[in-house]
């Protein structure tokens, strides 16, 4: 599961400023085959139950029940994803342990894991979500990569906690060298916690690193 230290608790409020923003501005990086994947949050009832979280964009194109999709867990986990497909549409937003005011304009989607994985009580309760069927992997320095844009870099997912909850990204290696953050997202936990984000991996400038 993943650790969090939550010092403090505060009634509803709205997430931080950055919080919220599913494609990042930040450009794609120069020779990228393709866009990156329609990516958002996956997150887990107590009954282990997993819900996915788009935001809506009218530019993108409308997902369907049944599209392949990747659940990816950037911290520690025991798998670096599992393989699911979106279900129906749900008519309200997916459970979470405290309210997110922001998913007022996104999509929620039921999902359907494709991989049995019996010790699912070990995985962090929210993940990643990606419209995507490329592979996942852990790599000895424990970051999850895969090339879900098609032009044979792999994209790093990455989580971290800040603020009151986690901040989730996807960076792109740039072909002159160093990262570009291509997509961000937060989760509110609903408390403090102890801070590991790195420099703008909290959605924050800069979006682009050494």
């Amino acid at each position: 599961m993943v650790a969090l230290v939550l010092v403090s608790c505060r009634p509803q409020a709205d997430a931080p400023p950055r919080a919220g923003v599913s494609q990042d501005p930040a450009p794609p990086p120069a020779g990228a085959a393709d866009s990156l994947p329609l990516t958002g949050l996956a997150v887990s009832d107590s009954l282990r139950a997993w819900c996915a979280e788009f935001v809506v964009d009218s530019a993108a194109p409308a997902l369907k029940s049944g599209r392949r999709v990747a659940i990816v867990f950037a911290g520690p986990a025991t798998v670096p994803a599992l393989r699911a497909r979106l279900g129906h549409p749900r008519p309200g937003e997916c459970p979470a342990e405290f309210a997110q005011p922001r998913w007022i304009d996104y999509a929620a989607y039921s999902l359907e894991l494709l991989d049995s994985f019996p010790d699912s009580t070990s995985l962090p309760s929210v993940a990643l979500v990606v419209a995507t069927e490329a592979t996942w992997s852990r790599g000895a320095d424990g970051v999850v990569r895969a090339d879900v844009d098609g032009d044979g870099r792999p994209e790093e997912a990455r989580r971290c906690t800040a603020d009151e909850g986690e901040h989730f990204t996807v960076w792109s290696r740039r072909s002159g060298g160093g990262w570009v953050r291509r997509w961000h997202e937060y989760y509110d936990w609903g408390g403090f916690t102890d801070p590991t984000c790195k420099p703008g991996e909290d959605g924050a400038e800069p979006s682009t690193t050494d």
